[in-house]
């Protein structure tokens, strides 16, 4: 596969997961026809959305000035450390979200939003636009993600199948460039990650991957790398628990 290596980053943009309970994929779309179907439409009230950035970034620890407005980008409220700043030619999901998963880190929430058009400096063209938002949490009991093979005919089943065509047309696309946001310090233990300028499926250069403790923007090759090392690794975990298992039946 033949890849622009002037896309690779210079270094490697990474956030530590220490603290973190919640980490949020957001796919920004200029077309609502991209947002894969049934995904749920959500109402936002983007004043309360700021006066919380303004709460959290009260008890934060750089203290309020952390959300002042335009503080990193311009008319926005952003009081968590930006991690990384138009990392570029991203793939979407091909590896953040099994690893993200494999971290322990459970899907919890599936849903899209429409933001209308914000000022720009300068007074570049502004466009509405329509945001998927992907949001895991480390708590066990807050898992939307199942398996339809393993799920009898019915309601469940058919929800499931939908979840997860879904999730593999998000996953097929890539991205023009990624701002990632580690909030642990700006008073919500949140990692955000902002996909923009959808490429469509296109071969993306680079992606997302947590490896360990830590969230990082690699080359696709050592991402997927990762991921292959990550799998094989529970597969062996799984195997000794099952001859663990068959063992200890043999010895009743």
């Amino acid at each position: 596969m033949n890849r622009n290596t002037s896309h690779t980053p210079s270094r490697v943009p990474q956030t530590r997961l220490t603290s973190i309970d919640q980490i949020m994929l957001k796919f920004y779309f200029t077309n609502e026809a991209l947002v894969p179907t049934g995904v749920r439409l959500e109402n936002r009230d983007e004043a309360a959305i700021n006066f919380g950035h303004v709460e959290r970034a009260a008890k934060s620890v750089a203290g309020p000035g952390a959300a002042t407005l335009g503080r990193v980008r311009f008319g926005h409220r952003d009081n968590g450390n930006h991690w990384a700043d138009n990392s570029p030619n991203v793939c979407g999901g091909v590896c953040a979200h099994p690893t993200i998963v494999g971290a322990g880190y459970n899907l919890a929430d599936i849903h899209y939003y429409h933001q209308k058009p914000r000022q720009k400096p300068g007074g570049a063209p502004a466009f509405g636009k329509w945001v998927v938002v992907l949001t895991y949490d480390a708590d066990a009991e807050k898992n939307i993600l199942k398996n339809p093979s393993s799920l009898e005919e019915g309601p469940e089943r058919e929800a499931a199948t939908l979840l997860a065509s879904q999730l593999e047309r998000l996953m097929k696309f890539s991205w023009g460039y990624l701002h990632g946001w580690n909030n642990a310090d700006g008073g919500a233990p949140t990692i955000t990650l902002n996909f923009n300028h959808c490429l469509g499926d296109q071969d993306g250069e680079n992606a997302v991957v947590v490896d360990g403790e830590t969230m990082k923007i690699v080359p696709v090759h050592e991402a997927l790398a990762i991921l292959g090392e990550q799998r094989a690794r529970r597969r062996r975990e799984r195997e000794a628990e099952e001859q663990k298992a068959g063992e200890a039946l043999v010895a009743a």
